[in-house]
């Protein structure tokens, strides 16, 4: 089956520091295709940092993985990054895609497959017959659930 042969990986960034709140990443709507830099690499988690991710002493905070998600989606045309709202304490809440350029440009179709698929209720055969065969598989990994779990984002980085 088609679905299986693309894999969109979506990472969502909650904060696990007491930082002061990150600003604004740019407002509304993904940082994706439309907002690239032309930069044919992409900058490490470790260049971004300074240091590498999880050395001993030092843990990267709000901040700094979250601009690195927000960097990553400006450097390359498989990666889009959006705020979807905001943490309690103020922050941006991130979701970062990483798909081919294709799938990012037609993700708002990819989202509604998988919507389908879902919760077919109500769908007809034919719409669920078409989700089935543009649809592709989505893998959502949260990095970080609770105000404490630090390691998660930072590794998140090297996912």
């Amino acid at each position: 089956m088609n679905a299986l042969s693309t894999a969109l990986a979506i990472l969502a960034l909650s904060s696990c520091s007491t930082a002061a709140p990150a600003q604004d990443a740019g407002g509304a709507g993904p940082r994706g295709p439309a907002s690239r830099s032309g930069a044919s690499t992409v900058t490490t988690p470790e260049d971004h940092l300074g240091r590498p991710v999880g050395g001993d002493g030092t843990l990267a905070d709000w901040q700094e993985v979250s601009s690195w998600f927000v960097q990553l989606a400006e450097e390359s045309p498989r990666v889009a990054t959006e705020v979807v709202g905001r943490t309690t304490e103020g922050r941006d809440f991130l979701i970062s895609v990483l798909s081919s350029e294709e799938n990012l440009g037609r993700l708002d179709e990819v989202r509604a497959d998988a919507w389908t698929l879902a919760d077919p209720r109500g769908r007809s055969d034919e719409a669920l017959q078409r989700a089935l065969d543009r649809g592709k598989v989505v893998v959502f990994v949260s990095i970080a659930m609770h105000a404490t779990e630090c390691a998660g984002p930072q590794f998140g980085m090297e996912f």
